[in-house]
């Protein structure tokens, strides 16, 4: 009988060649004569905006079209991206700076002065399309990296050095090179999703399969994933991370209303790239246990910020059986310590980019220190005694 993964795996058959990115590259603008062109000229239009005090009030002027039920899958994330930058600027454009005591010393950091309602202009066409999408009502990791990018050479590969952005919140490299990592990241997460699928082929297979190969593919792959994460500083610098551009992807703690959405102020996360699909696939897959935590809650919360056929892939994982015991000893350990150096990198990152600034709430709302912390440590408890 074919399992649930088998079945998704052969009806999507991009997942083993695109991994998380969509089937075809992302629409970058509207075609000509569209009325959510609109859009697009708005989008462009974003950073210079967001450099004036009254953005606000500019965009509670702005004329946006609904979305339609009848438009193609591309079309829809297209208007999602270019829509969710935009309410996210409007909503965190207000900010002042502030000093606290940290570790004894006198640091500064940003304290968000968020709007307490997206006017109805913006906040009816974005609610109507994230219902289409099946998600929040907020810009998550996919519509900041994985459908917001373009191949310079159309034949070339989906790489740092042959990708760009189309829409971003500030006129500075660093935020295209920030979500770019991200972007060839998820490219090499294919080879991954790839092993996975010979894995849940050669389960019924007579011949069974060669489980230590596909760890191995998974560990070797997770080791380039490592090595262009440890890219980040090469062209992003951590005053112009903290300074001009994470807070427009802060989430909601104190709540925010949609103006004729309902009385009840939203409280939704923001983008973080704990919201990418991969790592928490292999954590099932290769059943790695998180004990009940803040951890756990903040991972089940994390699931509704995924597209649909991403949540699909990563529960009909859990029915898989346990591979451990099929895979090599040394073999497996080398996998896991390749996660684990994956987290710790992104750990050291968190110190570097916002932790050294007196900020201990990540973009999606949790002690990101201890979050990164506790998975690392899992991951290790997860290998074979050396």
């Amino acid at each position: 009988m074919t399992t649930q993964i088998e079945k998704i795996f052969d009806e999507n058959p991009s997942l083993i060649t695109r991994a998380f990115h969509p089937q075809e590259d992302p629409l970058t603008h509207f075609p000509k004569g569209s009325p959510y062109g609109i859009l697009d000229f708005y989008g462009n239009e974003l950073p210079h905006n967001l450099k004036y005090p009254l953005f606000r009030k500019l965009a509670e002027g702005y004329r946006i079209p609904m979305p339609r039920d009848d438009m193609s899958l591309p079309e829809k994330r297209l208007y999602y991206v270019r829509l969710g930058f935009i309410v996210a600027g409007y909503i965190n454009h207000g900010f002042k700076v502030e000093e606290k005591l940290v570790e004894g010393k006198k640091k500064k950091t940003l304290w968000l002065k968020q709007a307490k309602m997206l006017p109805k202009n913006l906040a009816a066409p974005f609610v109507a399309i994230c219902e289409m999408l099946d998600r929040p009502p907020i810009l998550s990791y996919d519509g900041y990296a994985l459908w917001n990018w373009y191949r310079i050479n159309k034949n070339g590969p989906i790489a740092l050095d042959n990708i760009d952005t189309f829409q971003n919140f500030v006129d500075m490299h660093d935020e295209h090179w920030f979500i770019l990592v991200h972007v060839e990241i998820e490219a090499i997460a294919a080879h991954i999703l790839n092993a996975a699928h010979r894995f849940t082929k050669g389960i019924r297979a007579a011949g069974g399969i060669d489980a230590t190969r596909c760890v191995m593919l998974i560990g070797d792959h997770m080791h380039a994933m490592h090595k262009v994460l440890s890219r980040i500083p090469e062209r992003m610098d951590p005053d112009l991370y903290y300074w001009t551009f994470r807070n427009y992807i802060m989430g909601y703690r104190e709540g925010v209303i949609y103006e004729g959405e309902g009385d009840e102020p939203l409280k939704l996360r923001g983008e973080t790239g704990a919201q990418s699909s991969i790592i928490r696939f292999l954590e099932i897959l290769l059943k790695i246990i998180h004990g009940d935590s803040e951890l756990t809650k903040l991972v089940e919360d994390l699931w509704k910020y995924m597209p649909p056929l991403h949540r699909e892939l990563i529960k009909a994982a859990l029915e898989l059986p346990n591979i451990k015991g099929q895979v090599d000893p040394h073999t497996w350990n080398y996998a896991l310590e390749e996660m684990a150096l994956f987290l710790e990198t992104h750990l050291g990152f968190a110190g570097q980019y916002i932790y050294r600034f007196g900020d201990e709430v990540g973009t999606g709302g949790t002690n990101y220190m201890k979050f990164l912390k506790q998975k690392i440590d899992e991951t290790r408890a997860a290998k074979y005694p050396e």
